[in-house]
């Protein structure tokens, strides 16, 4: 009978064991669920944040691309020949337009959706961002030349967010 005991003792340690070791297992899923969960409730809050701060800037840059166009219109109509207040206009609007690409960006983020994937002739956008920093480049005595841009191939990918790339690579190399 002793030996049926011990056995029987050794087999309710073992099956303790292992009921504590499924016990702490299941603990530390909980955790590393109930943390998950918490991280998903702040991303959420996060995009309501940033869906409600793209809103409100949205409007006044709205404002800016009306004004400047309605500037441009009246210059066109005033038949005045005045390249840099026109240069100045131009480069307001787009960079109301590039604010507002930003915006959407973060409404993209806060809906979670992709980004757009379509074909981009990457040598447009780069002159496009180069002529934003035309001024600066100027003012800083640097000569920005472009080479061999024109036959490159069609990207995929979002244009805004490949504008941002090369706008930051420019002003990175700029500040440099």
């Amino acid at each position: 009978h002793a030996d049926e005991l011990g056995d029987l003792a050794l087999t309710f340690r073992a099956m303790a064991q292992k009921v504590r070791s499924s016990h702490d297992e299941l603990e530390r899923r909980v955790e590393e669920r109930s943390r998950e969960v918490l991280r998903t409730a702040h991303l959420a809050q996060l995009g309501t944040l940033a869906a409600g701060i793209a809103h409100e800037i949205n409007n006044p840059l709205a404002s800016i691309v009306a004004g400047t166009d309605g500037l441009l219109r009246e210059l066109d109509r005033s038949g005045r020949d005045d390249p840099p207040t026109r240069d100045y206009l131009q480069l307001l609007r787009k960079e109301a337009m590039r604010a507002r690409d930003i915006t959407v960006r973060l409404l993209r983020f806060a809906r979670q959706e992709g980004a757009r994937r379509e074909p981009v002739a990457l040598a447009a956008e780069l002159q496009e961002v180069a002529a934003l920093f035309a001024h600066q480049l100027a003012d800083a005595g640097v000569e920005l030349r472009i080479v061999g841009a024109d036959d490159a191939p069609l990207v995929l990918g979002d244009p805004a967010e490949l504008r941002q790339v090369l706008f930051n690579l420019l002003r990175n190399a700029l500040d440099a």
